[in-house]
């Protein structure tokens, strides 16, 4: 594909980010940003939404004193457990629900989680009685009047800047369908990369049918573990495409794919980048969304097995607190039970 030099047109630019990869309970979410920059010219090596929505947007907890949006790798964000500040989702919410709210004007704003999960084209994810109590009632850290002041104030600086946010998306594989995976062979990063693949070909064909042919759409995947070739990784979840590889670094990986969906030309510029949250906006969002709706997903966990028995400590999943859990749980889960509700990676 032929570039111009110096030319200005949109570039379509996202995210992609996990949460959920480590634990021995609950889900693993990836999520899904995309943004689209009026006047990009291809010179640039990429662009620092940070820096354009500046008066609305910040990458720390601190500077939301001043009304703006914190958007940042989702671990800095989240407070913990206890937080005498504000909840512990708070900041979270703010970020997912502002831009969420900024990708379609004429919708309103979840007031559930299983609202959220329908906007982030999830619904019906999961089957496991865990996951099927009563909603949630959103937002749980802030207010619905606040999220409107700050996404109203965002949209109205968006516009300023030529950032327009297209859509977001999550990802979402239960512990059944992970344990699945892994008893037909595959090991964990074989999991978290197939949920990659979804968002992968969901992008893939929207540009198919929202043209982008100036600029290749360019998607920033965050990069987990020492795998610097993701070429057949690439050509598994788009197989109709023609894929060169650019950059194989232990910092990046670069690849260019040029094809067709449903008969349309389509192309896409994958970069697998190393803390990626720290560098591409659309990553740190992503990050942000798959940790929200975790969160959310969990609390529905830990909501469902409080019923089953008194003063049950709630668990995020992790480490010796999953554990702990368990322990406390030895005398209430089946056998069929434990087996389904702990992750085999």
């Amino acid at each position: 594909m032929t570039r111009t030099s110096n030319r200005t047109a949109p570039l379509l630019y996202a995210g992609i980010d996990e949460a959920g990869y480590g634990p021995r309970l609950g889900p693993l979410c990836t999520g899904l940003s995309v943004f689209e920059i009026s006047d990009w010219s291809s010179d640039v090596h990429a662009p620092d939404l940070w820096d354009r929505l500046a008066s609305v947007v910040c990458t720390s907890i601190r500077e939301t004193r001043h009304g703006r949006i914190a958007v940042a790798d989702s671990k800095v964000l989240k407070r913990p457990k206890g937080s005498i500040s504000c909840h512990p989702l708070t900041h979270l919410e703010i970020g997912v629900l502002s831009f969420l709210y900024a990708c379609a004007h004429d919708s309103v704003l979840p007031q559930t989680d299983a609202e959220l999960l329908s906007a982030l084209g999830a619904a019906d994810w999961s089957t496991l009685n865990w996951y099927g109590s009563q909603s949630i009632e959103l937002p749980v850290g802030t207010t619905r009047q606040l999220v409107h002041l700050r996404t109203t104030r965002l949209s109205g600086v968006c516009t300023e800047c030529g950032i327009r946010p297209l859509f977001m998306r999550v990802a979402i594989t239960d512990e059944h369908k992970l344990n699945h995976f892994v008893e037909t062979g595959a090991t964990k990063a074989d999991v978290a990369l197939r949920a990659v693949g979804q968002l992968v070909q969901l992008l893939w064909a929207y540009s198919s049918v929202n043209s982008y042919s100036d600029e290749p759409p360019r998607l920033v995947i965050d990069r987990q573990g020492g795998r610097t070739h993701y070429a057949d990784v690439l050509r598994t979840m788009l197989p109709q495409s023609q894929i060169t590889s650019t950059l194989e670094s232990p910092a990046e990986s670069r690849y260019e794919l040029v094809g067709e969906h449903e008969g349309r030309p389509c192309a896409l510029t994958v970069h697998f980048r190393v803390n990626a949250e720290q560098h591409h906006f659309p990553v740190a969002l992503a990050s942000m969304i798959a940790k929200y709706v975790r969160e959310l997903l969990m609390e529905r966990f830990n909501r469902y097995w409080a019923e089953r028995t008194t003063e049950l400590k709630p668990t995020a999943g992790y480490g010796t607190d999953a554990g702990r859990w368990l322990r406390d749980m030895q005398d209430v889960l089946s056998p069929d039970e434990r087996r389904a509700i702990i992750r085999r990676a």
